[in-house]
């Protein structure tokens, strides 16, 4: 007795139910598909945004402006330097590398300017910025600079 259906109650509830709510949906047949590439967008759109936040992270990328500013307090405090030229701050992985240019006067020995730089690098990496990595370039300061602003023995 394949394929003789037998007509129960509920058989025929379902094929009335299917039918209602079939002539209810009608005019809505493409409310589906903006609905669904509505949501694509979404997707797409949080997908960038979360995939770009990861790339900054593993890339190198700038660094705040207030972290920069940071950078350039602590460096100025140490004794003898007389202003910071340059400071270019790069984010790697999950610290920084730092490149900063240092004045200091021009009549120091060079192993005055040698002990400086290095005592910049180690407050630089001492702080709670997590730098990993230090260059510092010694400048000469300009005269009327180095007059400007003596730095204390």
């Amino acid at each position: 007795m394949l394929g003789i259906t037998v007509p129960t109650p509920s058989l025929r509830q379902r094929r009335l139910w299917h039918h209602h709510c079939a002539d209810r949906r009608k005019g809505y047949e493409s409310a589906d598909d903006w609905a669904a590439l509505f949501a694509c967008v979404v997707i797409l759109f949080n997908g960038c945004r979360i995939l770009r936040a990861a790339l900054n992270e593993i890339m190198d990328a700038a660094v705040p402006g207030q972290v920069q500013k940071d950078i350039r307090e602590i460096s100025c405090s140490v004794p003898r330097v007389v202003r910071i030229e340059k400071c270019r701050t790069r984010k790697s992985g999950l610290g920084l590398c730092v490149e900063i240019h240092v004045e200091v006067d021009g009549d120091l020995t060079v192993r005055r300017g040698h002990e400086i730089a290095h005592e910049v690098s180690d407050r630089l990496k001492l702080s709670s910025l997590s730098i990993q990595h230090v260059v510092v370039h010694i400048e000469p300061a300009l005269v009327e600079v180095a007059v400007r602003a003596p730095a204390p023995e």
